[in-house]
């Protein structure tokens, strides 16, 4: 009952300021258009007699005033013998009203008033988001089931969801892992790593303290130590970008499949370093033709390493913005296309990838 009275009220509110000024009368000043002739008539008269206009333009203006008069007064007549057109003020009510019945009937036929509030905590999050995963929703709900421990029920939650690129959701499911573990060093990567990909691939200061908290946790977790050295080259700090990546690729295991991907990097950041000694203020203290030649070396020793490297997906995808910068569409193209045939099969890899191509306006590998 509470709800009808409040909609009501609100219904009546909005129907008052719609109709309010429709329903004002019109004023009219009385003035017609003959009226505004005539009075230019009378003062070229006036003008005339006055000498401040000669016989000729006396003559001419009150032909053109004559002609403009009788064009009036035949339209004046032709207004008052045609047919009352419709009032628009009717057509505006009928239209409203008629939005607020088909409203109120959709409403009436697809809602409900009367369910109860459904707060964030109470909402069954596994049955909703196994909805979103379509035909992998029944064995999504059998392996949940399966899960007693709700931290690990949640992680593997919000994998699934980050699998299928629902990438808000998949922050929520980790978010809720961390509710139980505060320092889960997997999941804190985790939203970085999601954070940093809707960042197309920049590190800030927000995204960085993710990886900084699971390192509290793990020193030696590959996935944040590299994204901190990230951090750390994009700050031009170059040489403490490849002191981390080397102490991560001293204690690697042999056969890390990620090894060639932080060796990119950490050479990048060693010729980085050996081309710019001053680091970004060398860079800065250049003119603008130097610096822009520095810059093409600096991309085409990039564009070379990953010939040597081609299955460095970072690599690429920082060729690709840094060839677009530089307003080299065709080989910002090429290079974000090799990035996506690395990304295939990875929803998290692809959106990177879909967001780069967006930014620069590039066509989509």
């Amino acid at each position: 009952m509470n709800f009808w009275i409040f909609a009501s009220l609100l219904a009546a509110t909005m129907l008052w300021f719609v109709f309010q000024p429709l329903l004002r009368a019109r004023r009219n000043s009385g003035i017609q258009p003959s009226d505004v002739y005539r009075a230019q008539l009378a003062e070229v008269e006036r003008e005339a007699e006055a000498g401040l206009l000669s016989d000729a333009d006396a003559t001419g203006a009150r032909a053109e005033i004559a002609r403009r008069l009788l064009r009036a007064s035949e339209a004046a007549q032709s207004s008052k013998d045609s047919d009352k057109p419709i009032d628009p003020r009717i057509t505006t009510i009928a239209i409203t009203v008629f939005v607020i019945v088909l409203s109120l009937g959709g409403y009436l036929w697809l809602g409900n008033p009367g369910l109860p509030s459904q707060p964030f905590a109470a909402r069954d999050l596994a049955s909703e988001s196994a909805a979103r995963l379509g035909p992998a929703a029944q064995e999504l709900e059998r392996r949940l089931g399966e899960i007693e421990d709700p931290a690990e029920r949640a992680r593997f939650l919000a994998n699934a969801l980050l699998l299928a690129g629902a990438l808000p959701e998949a922050i929520e499911g980790y978010l809720r892992v961390l509710s139980y573990l505060p320092e889960d060093a997997d999941a804190l990567t985790r939203i970085g790593e999601i954070q940093l990909a809707e960042a197309d691939g920049i590190v800030n200061e927000d995204i960085v303290t993710w990886f900084d908290r699971a390192l509290v946790s793990e020193p030696l977790m590959p996935r944040a130590n590299y994204y901190r050295a990230l951090f750390d080259y994009q700050q031009a700090d170059f040489a403490v970008a490849q002191a981390r990546l080397d102490h991560l690729l001293e204690t690697a295991p042999a056969d890390a499949p990620w090894i060639a991907q932080v060796s990119g990097l950490r050479d990048e950041a060693r010729r980085a370093q050996e081309g710019v000694p001053g680091g970004a203020e060398e860079m800065l203290a250049l003119d603008e033709d130097a610096r822009t030649a520095r810059i093409r070396e600096m991309v085409a020793g990039l564009a070379a390493r990953l010939e040597q490297s081609p299955t460095d997906f970072e690599g690429w995808l920082r060729l690709a913005n840094a060839y677009a910068v530089l307003d080299q569409r065709t080989e910002a193209g090429e290079a974000l296309l090799r990035a996506g045939v690395l990304a295939q099969g990875e929803p998290l890899l692809e959106a990177r990838v879909a967001e780069i191509a967006a930014a620069h306006d590039l066509p989509l590998p």
